[in-house]
């Protein structure tokens, strides 16, 4: 023991200095493993992070947006994943009322991104078909006219339109009396634009107040030779002259 001591006292110094040299090293380590281990975990979470924003921005640009409204149960805005189609926007949405009729929907086309869906209900539905019903009729009624009505609705088909020009060209077609008949019928029909009054001048298409005093205020100066002559008045050109020319006499 008393060499131990001896020893400590001549190397005191020497034994402390070594000692905190040790303890010095070992809180080196120490520290340095301690910070290592976070930096490596913050390097790691600043690389993970614009991984995960990426995904984010790539998931929302594949969603569509969809408005729905009228007859659902709950209306408003819908994100889908694309591939989607109605019936299912308006399942996400509540589903149908009871008031709700979805014959003008169809249920299965894929919706499309800003698409705005709106059910109707029964009783928009029942004025729908009862307007188009009238529509259609009066369309029919005009085709069947011997002198054209420019003013008459047009068909939303021209399939339909094609169909019932077709169906018209067979009727006039039936027998060579009938053709005769329908001609005659023109051409008293056909409007004269040496003497008829500004109100029967208004009646051919195309052909309004300002148009009608014109072609009297012409032939008061000069009598109209052929119906060619129509289109120096001024105001009427060769597009409007096609369209009355089968209608006018001299």
């Amino acid at each position: 023991m008393e060499r131990i001591k001896d020893f400590y006292s001549d190397y005191r110094d020497y034994i402390l200095f070594i000692l905190s040299i040790i303890i010095f090293l070992f809180l080196s380590i120490f520290i340095f493993y301690y910070f290592r281990s976070n930096i490596n975990n913050l390097e790691k979470r600043i690389r993970e992070r614009p991984v995960v924003e990426v995904v984010n921005n790539k998931s929302s640009n594949e969603k569509l947006i969809v408005d729905i409204k009228g007859e659902v149960k709950r209306p408003g805005v819908y994100y889908l994943d694309k591939g989607k189609r109605v019936i299912d926007v308006v399942n996400k949405a509540g589903g149908f009322t009871r008031d709700a009729d979805s014959f003008v929907n169809n249920l299965s086309m894929k919706v499309k991104d800003e698409m705005v869906i709106v059910i109707y209900s029964k009783s928009e539905i029942k004025d729908y078909l009862s307007t188009k019903k009238k529509e259609n009729e009066i369309v029919e009624k005009c085709k069947e006219e011997i002198v054209t009505n420019d003013s008459c609705i047009e068909s939303s088909s021209n399939e339909k339109q094609s169909s019932s020009s077709t169906s018209t060209v067979d009727k006039s077609k039936s027998s060579s009396s009938d053709i005769k008949t329908k001609d005659e019928e023109v051409s008293n029909k056909k409007v004269s634009i040496n003497t008829a009054a500004k109100e029967e001048l208004m009646t051919l298409t195309g052909i309004g107040e300002s148009k009608a005093l014109a072609i009297i205020e012409y032939r008061n100066k000069k009598k109209f030779e052929t119906i060619e002559e129509i289109k120096e008045v001024s105001g009427i050109g060769d597009s409007l002259f096609e369209k009355i020319k089968d209608y006018i006499t001299t």
